[in-house]
């Protein structure tokens, strides 16, 4: 979603382009703000947070995509957004640590690889849903997105590592 964030506010929207940086300034700050309270509430529940940005992230995707019209909606669901968005790294980085403490160079470097690839391959799908159909289909396919990842994650028990101690006779 973020990738085609820009021709959303300046087609559904109807944002200047001095408004635009304004929104975008908004995005980063509550960034900031995502970050400093992740680091404050992650801790010890990671597993109960894991399913909480594509819940939330998918959630302010709709709510652009029915009243993007509304700049005061815009606005909320933009530092919804991008709080959340932030947030995402201190939970999956902390779920790392919790689950590869033994190689946590080797788990954070796959997962930045992932991370990386996740978002070659939502801006090549979302630059063929925008060229085939529109902006709402961009925004659309990020909901769809979260959803499946939303029904992956559920609530992050099937992610957790193994207790080895269970399986030795």
């Amino acid at each position: 979603m973020f990738t085609y964030l820009r021709p959303f506010l300046e087609q559904v929207t109807g944002v200047s382009p001095m408004l635009f940086s304004a929104l975008f300034l908004i995005l980063g700050c509550s960034g900031f703000l995502g970050t400093w309270i992740g680091g404050r509430v992650v801790g010890d529940k990671v597993q109960g947070l894991l399913i909480s940005p594509p819940l939330v992230m998918g959630g302010a995707t709709l709510v652009l995509t029915l009243l993007g019209t509304s700049l005061p909606i815009v606005i909320i669901a933009l530092v919804v957004w991008g709080a959340m968005n932030t947030v995402i790294s201190i939970i999956w980085f902390a779920w790392m640590s919790q689950n590869v403490p033994d190689a946590p160079e080797v788990g954070g470097s796959l997962m930045v690889a992932v991370i990386q690839l996740s978002i070659m391959l939502g801006a090549v799908i979302g630059g063929i849903l925008l060229d085939t159909w529109s902006i709402y289909a961009t925004f659309i396919g990020s909901i769809v997105l979260a959803i499946i990842a939303t029904t992956l994650i559920r609530d992050g028990s099937n992610l957790l590592r193994p207790n080895t101690s269970d399986n030795k006779p």
